[in-house]
């Protein structure tokens, strides 16, 4: 049958069931149409699924091109609600503990591809009271600590160009707070805080403030 017509049951499907169908269930409806998500996903891997069957099936609420990433979301998603009902604040990259650095990653990257995740994602988060897709003051405050204890540590601000993965975070975040406050689109609050680095950095080091040595 055409492309059309199991979009449309699908589409159907999933207002109805909130959730995409399985291949694997007991209802021969379902599974049916569970089997034609397996093969255009199977097509999408193969690159052979043309551009106008992607746009229309990525348009479909909670339709994901693989198992991992639909199931990786759920219980990213899941851990990082309870933490933030729990804690009252959002996780950061930059903790010391290990579950908490995990979720603050996950929660940037998602911060990150905002605008390449679905309206039904966005809104999962939208729903959380207290998560935020902009940067609080906390996190700035908690971001320019961590700065400044990367430059008394190593005498030198960070570097994009390193192996280091919460290096080369701190180094993009600082390099993003500049060109923000190029610019004009810096918080007052923000501002003040991103200029003392360079009397600190000089103050701390010895040495002469030099913005290159973040991309060298």
């Amino acid at each position: 049958m055409k492309f059309s017509y199991y979009l449309n049951e699908l589409n159907y499907f999933v207002i109805h069931n909130n959730k995409i169908p399985s291949k694997r269930s007991k209802n021969t409806y379902e599974a049916k149409l569970g089997y034609w998500c397996c093969r255009k996903r199977y097509m999408y891997k193969k690159n052979i699924l043309n551009r106008h069957q992607m746009d229309k099936l990525n348009q479909i609420p909670n339709w994901y091109w693989s198992y991992r990433e639909s199931k990786y979301f759920d219980i990213m998603f899941n851990k990082v609600k309870i933490f933030i009902e729990t804690n009252k604040r959002i996780p950061t990259k930059w903790s010391d503990n290990c579950d908490e650095k995990k979720l603050g990653s996950w929660c940037s990257y998602i911060r990150r591809i905002k605008n390449k995740i679905s309206d039904d994602k966005k809104k999962l988060f939208d729903n959380i009271q207290g998560w935020t897709w902009e940067f609080k003051q906390t996190d700035i405050s908690l971001n320019i600590k961590k700065l400044k204890d990367f430059i008394i540590l190593n005498k030198r601000l960070p570097c994009i160009k390193t192996n280091d993965e919460l290096e080369y975070d701190l180094a993009m975040w600082y390099i993003g707070q500049k060109e923000k406050e190029e610019f004009d689109q810096i918080s007052n609050f923000a501002l003040k805080k991103i200029r003392r680095i360079k009397s600190f950095y000089e103050e701390t080091t010895g040495k002469k403030y030099d913005e290159d040595h973040l991309l060298n």
